[in-house]
């Protein structure tokens, strides 16, 4: 349902690169929009088939179990609003930062240029084949 009231668009305008607002804006949507743990990875599959980049969902997947409103209003009436702003600030900037770092890191570039790493030079798989008997 979440697919057909949401513009694709919308999506990928918003977080379809993988920039800092865009991270951003995936660990804001995280904390405004409270969804449990199981509904978590098909909201996920839902925005990555529209458009959504790797490194905001991982920001949003990261922030989501994190920060809630709810959770922000409990912390805050047993820490303080202090205490509460900073864990909040450092929760977002980490999940920002880390979403944004993740599809940027030389392993990526490295799996661009040379294939996926499953194989090496000869040929032979390096990794067991689990998918059973063909």
């Amino acid at each position: 349902m979440f697919r057909e009231i949401t513009p694709e668009e919308w999506v990928e305008q918003l977080a379809g690169r993988n920039t800092i607002w865009a991270n951003l804006i995936g660990v804001i949507f995280g904390i405004f929009m409270y969804f449990p743990t199981l509904v978590e990875v098909p909201m996920a599959a839902a925005f990555l088939d529209l458009g959504m980049h790797r490194g905001p969902l991982l920001a949003y997947l990261l922030a989501d179990p994190e920060l809630s409103l709810q959770s922000i209003l409990v912390t805050g009436k047993i820490m303080g609003c202090a205490k509460t702003a900073t864990y909040v600030s450092l929760v977002a900037v980490f999940s920002t930062m880390a979403g944004y770092l993740c599809s940027v890191s030389p392993w990526q570039r490295f799996r661009r240029r040379h294939g996926p790493a499953d194989r090496n030079r000869t040929g032979w798989r390096l990794t067991p084949d689990l998918s059973g008997p063909r």
